[in-house]
């Protein structure tokens, strides 16, 4: 239990359903059991720490989002391209100005080299005109188009937004373009290497060996100032 309230002090954003397959891959003896009861009794003491408590292959889904800019209340666009086959994003970049040619430079960037997927999952924006259209064309990949306001349907982009938001940019301030540019490649670092969503089996989507005890004590790898931590034993 000693080990599961450490987790809670290093990582504000420490919570059951997020956090808890991390120390299980990292601590083999912290199991989710002891996770969910520190939890709860810490949020029945009122500790002000605890503030948050379908696999198509070869297929990828894309979506932009929004986040306000601090400067002028702004807002810059994002765009997103995520492959469903690990929940591996792809491609990211940002924009003030979304226009078809913006995306469609997107979706070229995506993937240069690497063969593309055989779908492209997509919402029935607007901006996805001819020109997107002719982009995907040409290297053949087939476009699978949502119902009217249902989200639903592309189900794994829009989770990877609503963790985007809640354990992201919900907590910091967007002063322009580049700046939200870096943020998101250095949360899409720890997505990538230390988030271990239970769908994938208590691993990240660039696959973790489970580390023995023998490594030593367990250390904290911060991400973005410490908001976000990885933890991984001493070598």
């Amino acid at each position: 239990m000693r080990r599961v309230v450490d987790f809670e002090f290093a990582d504000e954003l420490f919570a059951c359903v997020q956090c808890d397959p991390v120390p299980v891959r990292d601590a083999p003896r912290t199991n989710s059991r002891n996770v969910a009861r520190a939890y709860w009794l810490r949020r029945l003491h009122g500790n002000g720490l605890w503030r948050q408590a379908e696999n198509k292959r070869h297929t990828r889904g894309v979506k932009p989002f929004v986040a306000n800019l601090a400067e002028k209340s702004r807002l810059l666009y994002g765009f997103v391209v995520l492959c469903h086959q690990r929940r591996r994003v792809v491609h990211v970049n940002v924009t003030a100005h979304p226009t078809a040619a913006f995306v469609a430079q997107q979706l070229r960037e995506a993937f240069p080299f690497d063969p593309a997927p055989k779908y492209l999952i997509r919402d029935r924006d607007s901006i996805y005109g001819e020109m997107v259209r002719r982009c995907l064309r040409s290297p053949g990949v087939a476009e699978v188009v949502i119902a009217p306001r249902s989200p639903w349907q592309n189900p794994y982009v829009e989770r990877f937004f609503g963790t985007l938001r809640r354990e992201c940019l919900n907590h910091l301030l967007v002063l322009n373009e580049r700046y939200l540019l870096r943020i998101l490649r250095e949360f899409l670092t720890y997505y990538h290497e230390a988030r271990t969503p239970m769908a994938l089996g208590d691993n990240a989507p660039e696959p973790r060996a489970v580390e023995p005890l023998s490594r030593g004590r367990v250390r904290a790898i911060p991400y973005l100032g410490g908001l976000l931590h990885r933890y991984t034993r001493r070598a």
